[in-house]
C-alpha cells in the first residue's frame, strides 16, 4: 500500500500483505482491497467466508485483478464483493473507488438499523413498550410448531384486565 494511497485517503489504513488472518477480525466499518500480489484463488475463498461470517458478512470488499482478470472480478463480484477491477490503478482512482465502497456501506448500515428499527416498532406496543398482538402471533405459531415436533406441551396464558378499554381509550 503506497504512502501516496494513505495521504489521498486522509485515514489509518492496514496493510495485511499475505497474512490475511486479520480479515476475519475486522469491523463493517472497514474496507478491504484483496490486490492482484494475492493468490487470486486465495482472495475468492476469503471473500467468501467474509460474507458467511456473523462478524464479518457487512464488511466491505474492493477486489482488484490482473489485466485479464475480468473472469476473477466477476467470480469476486458474485462472492460478495462491494467493487472490482481489471488492471492498473492510479492512487487517487483508487482511492476514489474505497470512498465509494465505504460511502454506500455506511448508507446501507444506516438503512440497516432503520429497517430493524421499524421491525421492532411494528412488533411493540409504543405506550406500554410490550410486544403486541402481531409478535404474539407469530410467536405462537413458532412454539406450536415447535412443542408439535418435541412432543412437549405449550402453555398459553392470557390476562383479562378489568377496565383496561377505558385506560387504552384515554392513553392510546
Amino acid at each position: 500500500m503506497s504512502d501516496a494511497l494513505r495521504s489521498v485517503l486522509g485515514a489509518s489504513i492496514t496493510d495485511l500483505g499475505h497474512d490475511w488472518s486479520g480479515a476475519l477480525d475486522c469491523t463493517q466499518e472497514t474496507v478491504i482491497v484483496l490486490g492482484r500480489a494475492q493468490d487470486s484463488p486465495e482472495a475468492l475463498r476469503l471473500i467468501a467466508r467474509l460474507g458467511t461470517s456473523r462478524n464479518t458478512r457487512f464488511v466491505s470488499v474492493l477486489f482488484a485483478g490482473e489485466q485479464d482478470g475480468t473472469a476473477l472480478a466477476e467470480r469476486a463480484l458474485s462472492l460478495g464483493a462491494n467493487d472490482a477491477f481489471c488492471g492498473d490503478i492510479d492512487d487517487h482512482a483508487l482511492a476514489a473507488r474505497v470512498r465509494a465502497v465505504n460511502n454506500h456501506a455506511m448508507l446501507t448500515n444506516m438503512l440497516r438499523a432503520s429497517m430493524s428499527n421499524s421491525l421492532r416498532l411494528a412488533m411493540v406496543d409504543a405506550l406500554t413498550g410490550l410486544y403486541n398482538r402481531r409478535y404474539a402471533e407469530q410467536y405462537l405459531t413458532k412454539a406450536i410448531a415447535r412443542a408439535a415436533d418435541t412432543g412437549r406441551g405449550l402453555f398459553v396464558m392470557m390476562l383479562d384486565l378489568d377496565n383496561f378499554k377505558t385506560i387504552n381509550d384515554q392513553y392510546g
